[in-house]
């Protein structure tokens, strides 16, 4: 029997359905989703960077690369939609900050897990 028992990419939607269980409207101000928006955004950038440097291998690097900017353009046009289905929603902002927090949980994850302590990876399975 595997190890993980659910794919790994569900580790996403796990953690956003966690971040998403706050109710829009508790959350803060515009202004301050903003501002939050905008640290957990610079935050995502150093955890990339942190898992990138991480990576040795020229093509599992290259791969990374690739499968980032592929989630950079899907996390854009799920934004543009979340939008686009709830106006009231400050433009996705509330979403895109849970997108980026998701992100970032995925790539503690893989800090945490190099290939040295688990060749099969972290477990992503939502708990």
């Amino acid at each position: 029997m595997p190890k993980h028992s659910f794919p790994r990419p569900l580790v996403a939607f796990g953690l956003m359905a966690l971040f998403a269980a706050i109710p829009l409207a508790n959350r803060c101000s515009a202004s301050e989703a903003g501002k939050e928006n905008v640290a957990v955004d610079a935050e995502l950038n150093k955890v990339y960077k942190a898992v990138l440097d991480s990576i040795k291998d020229p093509e599992t690097k290259k791969l990374f690369v690739r499968g980032q900017r592929a989630w950079l353009k899907y996390r854009e046009d799920d934004v543009a939609f979340f939008a686009a289905r709830y106006p009231g929603s400050k433009s996705g902002l509330f979403y895109d900050t849970d997108m980026m927090k998701a992100r970032i949980a995925y790539f503690k994850l893989l800090l945490a897990t190099p290939p040295s302590v688990d060749d099969a990876g972290p477990d992503t399975s939502a708990k």
